[in-house]
């Protein structure tokens, strides 16, 4: 915290801070109101015949005023702050009591008990400048108090001692008077100290209401720079995996082949830069909403262990794989996306003819996710770090190969604390890392969609309508689906989809469309309307370049959001997915 600034959270403090303030902005105003009152009772005593004693109390009444003048303008601090103010006010406090002994004294010396005109004129000067200090607008109270103190007790104790008769009576009020205005000056603090403290806190709460709209925009400018980025990188990488997928198939020299892969590992590298980018931005932006169900995580997992069977033979590393029988309630596509992240890991820091370990456990009432490598472990003082942001522990490559921006980890922590899931991290230098994630095993049914599919390659004459703008993007796909067995629909536009459909005789079985068509047009309308011209409800995949797009933010059912680029193997799992109630068991 900057200490020249008022301390918001020290109420006391703060409210000093601001009072000293007031203090230095306004004593030129209360300097010449005081003057005022001085001359106006020094021509009250010149005209009552006390020439000699008129210029004594002028002068002697206005020096101190311009001694706290003084002062309050020019000793205040350059910078206010908690650690000066309170000698600051202690100061003023001082001055002003020694000014109200100065007045106090030539009061008493002023006093003729034998004259009337000198008991009024007393008594004018007295009750004028106490006064004073009980208006409204009299700036700060102790110093107030302080001089009504040092000027009133003395005078009203020299009446009450040597006045006689009835005078002594003048006493008893100036007394009066005093305790009036101590209780007066005492409220009055009250109400100044909380009138600050209020416009303080408006004051932060406005700066706070600014500071969040400059955050606020900060955040959409970025939502809408990644939205734009990510949209024109991910269009030609979407494309790009298709076609690597499709030159394999007419690929026969091993050189070939071994180029292939290498282009086909950097474009993964690739797309998984992109895509963490925005997983961690939609993390932070709170768009990702767990969908929760009862899973056999066993056979969820099952669905992309042959994707890493192939980096392990690629890196020659002994990939085992021990998945117990065990349900959970969990997001399916999050916990998925999880248990990759942390295989992605894995295999990426253990080097050739290491070993890396998937196994799923029920111990009791937990489910134990198990993720091993025996790499080259991760420093206990490292430990702790691991799961920031952009933290990476080896340099930018690691056998040869891109590590990434350091997401992986970040993303694993944040969907953890989404899903409720403990991670246990086991690691020593030179001896392996272990991730466990802790589940409480489901006391549900599973669901009968969530059952394995067998024969899924049974796809006989599906048919599926692709639409997307980008040409390369539908040739690289159609090829793909083409050598699966699908029949297609390939179309560019709305109206392209409508008169294939029109011009086939079967109902599509799925539609894979994109969101953001060419001229504007939605890919959401278009499944609205498909869906529409034959009355069925068909099962829907909707792509997108655009990775911000939420999942909960389309609002049809039956719709699985997939963000571009898309793998060749996440899109036919999908279909599978999609597809389920019509594949025989």
């Amino acid at each position: 915290m900057n200490r020249n600034e008022p301390d918001i959270f020290d109420p006391s403090a703060s409210i000093r801070v601001s009072q000293a303030n007031r203090l230095h902005e306004k004593i030129g105003e209360s300097s010449l109101y005081m003057l005022m009152i001085i001359i106006y009772i020094t021509v009250i005593i010149w005209v009552g015949g006390y020439a000699v004693y008129a210029v004594s109390w002028f002068l002697a009444s206005s020096i101190m005023v311009g001694v706290l003048y003084f002062y309050t303008k020019h000793r205040k601090p350059r910078e206010l702050s908690v650690d000066n103010v309170d000698q600051f006010l202690k100061g003023h406090v001082a001055i002003s009591s020694i000014t109200g002994a100065v007045w106090g004294s030539l009061v008493i010396y002023f006093i003729d008990f034998t004259s009337s005109f000198s008991l009024v004129a007393a008594s004018a000067i007295v009750f004028a400048i106490a006064l004073s200090g009980l208006m409204p607008g009299a700036t700060y109270r102790p110093s107030y108090i302080g001089q009504t103190t040092s000027m009133l007790v003395p005078f009203s104790g020299y009446i009450l001692l040597f006045a006689e008769g009835g005078f002594r009576i003048a006493g008893v009020g100036v007394v009066i008077l005093y305790i009036t205005g101590v209780i007066s000056s005492i409220r009055a603090q009250r109400v100044t100290d909380e009138s600050i403290f209020l416009g303080q806190l408006r004051e932060l709460n406005a700066k706070v209401r600014g500071q969040n709209e400059e955050i606020k925009r900060t955040n959409e400018e970025k939502t809408r720079f990644l939205a734009a980025t990510s949209h024109d990188f991910s269009q030609p990488l979407h494309a790009q995996g298709y076609f690597i997928q499709a030159l394999e198939q007419h690929l026969d020299k091993p050189e070939q082949k071994t180029l292939l892969k290498k282009i086909e590992a950097s474009w993964q590298h690739q797309k998984r830069l992109l895509n963490g980018l925005v997983e961690i931005n939609q993390l932070e932006s709170g768009t990702i909403v767990p969908k929760i169900k009862v899973i056999n995580i066993a056979d969820q997992f099952q669905s992309f262990v042959d994707e890493f069977e192939f980096t392990a033979k690629d890196k020659s590393i002994e990939f085992i794989v021990d998945l117990q029988p065990a349900c959970v309630e969990s997001d399916p596509l999050l916990l998925t996306r999880i248990v990759q992240n942390l295989l992605t890991n894995a295999f990426r820091y253990t080097p050739e003819n290491g070993e890396v370990k998937l196994s799923v456990n029920q111990f009791g009432d937990d489910v134990e996710i198990s993720i091993q490598d025996n790499g080259q472990g991760i420093p206990r003082d490292k430990q702790s770090q691991i799961f920031d942001e952009y933290v990476q522990l080896q340099s930018k490559t690691l056998h040869g190969e891109q590590i990434g921006l350091g997401l992986g980890l970040s993303i694993v922590k944040r969907l953890s604390k989404l899903l409720k899931v403990e991670i246990v991290l086991v690691s020593e230098p030179n001896q392996g890392t272990e991730f466990k994630l802790v589940l409480p095993a489901s006391k549900r049914d599973i669901d009968p969609s969530q059952l394995p599919i067998m024969g899924h390659n049974n796809i006989g004459d599906r048919l599926i309508i692709l639409v997307d703008d980008e040409k390369d993007i539908r040739q690289s796909m159609s090829n793909l689906l083409e050598q699966q067995g699908y029949q297609l629909i390939i179309a560019a536009t709305p109206a392209e989809a409508m008169t294939g459909l029109a011009a086939h005789e079967n109902i599509p079985d799925l539609l894979i469309i994109d969101k953001r068509l060419a001229d504007d047009e939605s890919g959401i309308d278009l499944i609205r309307d498909l869906r529409e011209e034959v009355n069925e409800d068909i099962p829907a995949i909707l792509m997108s370049g655009d990775l911000s797009t939420p999942q909960e933010g389309i609002p049809l059912d039956n719709v699985q959001f997939l963000g571009k680029p898309i793998g060749p193997g996440q899109l036919q799992r999908t279909i599978i997915d999609l597809l389920r109630q019509d594949v025989s068991v």
